[in-house]
Order: structure tokens, then C-alpha cells, then sequence
């Protein structure tokens, strides 16, 4: 039980990020009324004072999603979303923005139904295919300002699945498949991604390599085998890009639920890896309130059926001190590390952008990448020997 309070009530960076996005819309007046916004004082001691500040309704709106358009029931408050594939609450009195979400493996999702603009860009496997860092880091830039200039501070894109199976569905979103070079690439989008001021994701942790009942297999798969392949990928990619957030998937790894595996969400990523970001589930990837949390996973999405009322229901009926006690503990951290390094800013204003430049990018990425491809098809890739070693290090 002790387990289930230090995991379930671990706000990580769905508080942090956000609170660290309201201190850049900061005034001095502001300040004086919310001194966790004085940016003169550490992270931690801001995270602890906006923590100290919160209900515990606050709290559990903080872990959970509002939903999704045509996703299940209806959506809590339809009128706070952004079009976008769901959205956190934030808690206004306390300046913490909504963490609005979105799509953008390969470019911001649903851009032209809402009536926006977005980048037709090349596959992820095409921009694995250019090996190229600065192609990879390009891209994740281009998927930022988009995202920002459209409201949104969190991207769900950063898929790093091995091609396992060739008939996956999902293969384009993914970066091939071979560990190193997809981890590599993948961390560089997302490095980049973020440096645009908005949370990137990296997922679906782990195995995930088919579509085909995703939601039935069972991966089974021994310890090596799985840190010298599909983990490997990840690793690289939050070693280099320091997502902010982890997505886990829907199937089962060796007879758990990826999203209630204690070994994968906190043996390997939170104490090997030191991830110190934060898990949500994939859309509908939440099977359970006690076991889940006990795991490792930090936030349900797109609803509250298991992190919402039934969370609540199981708090009530524990010490509510050791509660907020494990709760400053394990959100500190991740508050000094979301914070230090501005994850989130700028969220007060949406930002413009240069569309001739980005298209420029994104057609430099899709000849790189053809170029590759026209290469392996005559059985052999010219690659300068400074490259291979700038890109797999």
C-alpha cells in the first residue's frame, strides 16, 4: 500500500511542467501572490510551495486526461480543449496552465480540420533513413514551433518501436530497426523538439512492434535479449533527448501489461535510466488503479476510469500525511529538473512562424533521405566514415 501512495499521487511533471510554463508569464505583482513563481528560488522549493497549495482534488485532476473527441464517453470540459488528441487540467489559481496534447509523430496532427496549418512532412523512417542527427534534430524543431503555434505544449509523437514485424501498421512512424540508429535519431528529435519550449513523448515502452491485437499479445522475451534490442533504442533516446514523458504501451511483456509492468516503468526506466519525467498510459492503455500506480504509471489517459474517482476512493482511506509526504518526495526531483531546464515556456502566446523555411527543411530531409533509399537499391550507401561516427558515436 505504501508503494501504491508513493506512485499513484506523484504529480512529476504534469505539475512541474507546468508550473515552471506559468513562471515565464510571470509579473512582479504575480509573484508577491505566488511566490512559487519567483524564479530566483530553486526548484525544489517552488515545486514544494505550489505543492503545498494544492487539494487533493487538484491533485487527482492532475493525473488523470479530460478525455478525447469521439473517444468513449464525453469529454469533462469540452470548452478547454484545443482540438488536439486531449488535455490535462491545470489548477488557475494556482497559475498552472492545461497541458494541451497532440499528435505529431510526422507533423501536427488534424491541422486542417481544426483549420490550421501543419507541415506535410517525410515518415520517420524516412528521416531515420538520411542518418543524419541534424536532419533528425531539424525535424523535431520544425514538429516544435508547430505545435506551439497552434497551443499545444506536449507532442505525442517520438515513436522509437523496432520493424520487427514488417506488416506493422505503424512501421512509418517508427525509426527501422536497428537499436542504435533509431534510439540515436529519435533522442535527437525530441532534444530538439523540446527546445521549442514544448514536452516531448517517447514511446510506446515497450515492445510494441505490432498492431494486430496489441491490445491481446503477450511479448515474451528473455532479460538480454531485451536490453540489447527494443530497450536499447530507448535508452539511447532518453539518454540524448531527456524527454520529459514516457509512453507505455498496450501489450503485455512477459504477462504484464506494459503500463502496469513494475520492471519496465520502474526498474528499468525510473531507477536504471534515472527517467525523471513522467508515464502516461497509451489512450485507453490503463487497466487498473492499485497495480498500475504501484508500477510506475503517473497519469491515465484520455479518462479518469481508474486514476479518477477510484484513485480518490483509495486515498480516503489512508494517512493523509504520509500521502503529501511521498508526494513532496518524488515530485521534487522531477520539479528541479523540469524547471531548471524550461521544458515548457511560452505558453501565454501562441508563436508564428516561417512557413519558406520549414518547408525547406522538411524537402531537405525527404532528398537526404531518397538519396539513401536510391544508394541501398544499387547495393551500396556512401557514407563518409566522419558521418558514421558523428551519428552512431
Amino acid at each position: 500500500m505504501a508503494k501504491m501512495i508513493q506512485t499513484s499521487f506523484k504529480i512529476l511533471c504534469v505539475i512541474t511542467m507546468a508550473t515552471s510554463a506559468a513562471a515565464f508569464c510571470q509579473t512582479s505583482s504575480n509573484v508577491e501572490q505566488q511566490p512559487w513563481m519567483n524564479q530566483r528560488l530553486s526548484p525544489d522549493v517552488r515545486a514544494q510551495m505550489v505543492l503545498s497549495n494544492m487539494t487533493l482534488d487538484e491533485k487527482i485532476d492532475l493525473v488523470h486526461g479530460q478525455g478525447m473527441p469521439d473517444w468513449g464517453k464525453p469529454m469533462q470540459h469540452p470548452e478547454l480543449g484545443n482540438g488536439g488528441a486531449g488535455f490535462v487540467l491545470g489548477v488557475p489559481r494556482l497559475g498552472i496552465p492545461i497541458i494541451q496534447m497532440s499528435d505529431a509523430a510526422y507533423g501536427v496532427r488534424d491541422s486542417a480540420q481544426n483549420g490550421r496549418y501543419s507541415t506535410a512532412l517525410p515518415s520517420n523512417l524516412a528521416s531515420a533513413a538520411t542518418w543524419e542527427p541534424e536532419a533528425a534534430c531539424d525535424y523535431g524543431a520544425l514538429i516544435g514551433r508547430e505545435l506551439r503555434a497552434q497551443g499545444y505544449n506536449m507532442s505525442l509523437g517520438g515513436g522509437v518501436n523496432l520493424m520487427r514485424e514488417p506488416r506493422d501498421g505503424r512501421t512509418f512512424e517508427y525509426m527501422g530497426e536497428d537499436p542504435v540508429l533509431a534510439g540515436t535519431m529519435v533522442g535527437n528529435r525530441i532534444r530538439c523538439e523540446q527546445a521549442q519550449h514544448v514536452i516531448a513523448n517517447i514511446k510506446h515502452f515497450a515492445l510494441n512492434d505490432q498492431e494486430s491485437g496489441r491490445d491481446e499479445v503477450n511479448v515474451r522475451i528473455g532479460e538480454r535479449a531485451m536490453r540489447e534490442s527494443d530497450l536499447l533504442a530507448f535508452e539511447i533516446g532518453v539518454q540524448t533527448g531527456d524527454p520529459g514523458a514516457v509512453m507505455c504501451a498496450y501489450n503485455a511483456v512477459n504477462g504484464d501489461y506494459s503500463c502496469e509492468n513494475k520492471h519496465l516503468l520502474t526498474g528499468v526506466l525510473k531507477d536504471d535510466w534515472k527517467f525523471k519525467g513522467f508515464v502516461l498510459s497509451d489512450w485507453g492503455g490503463t487497466h487498473s488503479t492499485v497495480e498500475a500506480s504501484a508500477a510506475g504509471l503517473d497519469n491515465e489517459e484520455p479518462t479518469d476510469d481508474f486514476y479518477g474517482m477510484k484513485l480518490k476512493g483509495r486515498s480516503r482511506q489512508l494517512n493523509l500525511t504520509i500521502m503529501y509526504g511521498a508526494s513532496f518526495a518524488r515530485s521534487l526531483p522531477v520539479a528541479s529538473s523540469i524547471i531548471r531546464s524550461k521544458k515548457v515556456s511560452w505558453m501565454c502566446k501562441r508563436d508564428s512562424i516561417r512557413r519558406k523555411r520549414l518547408k525547406r527543411r522538411a524537402s531537405s530531409c525527404l532528398r537526404t533521405a531518397m538519396a539513401f533509399s536510391r544508394s541501398t537499391q544499387r547495393g551500396c550507401i556512401q557514407l563518409p566514415s566522419s558521418d558514421l561516427t558523428r551519428t552512431l558515436g
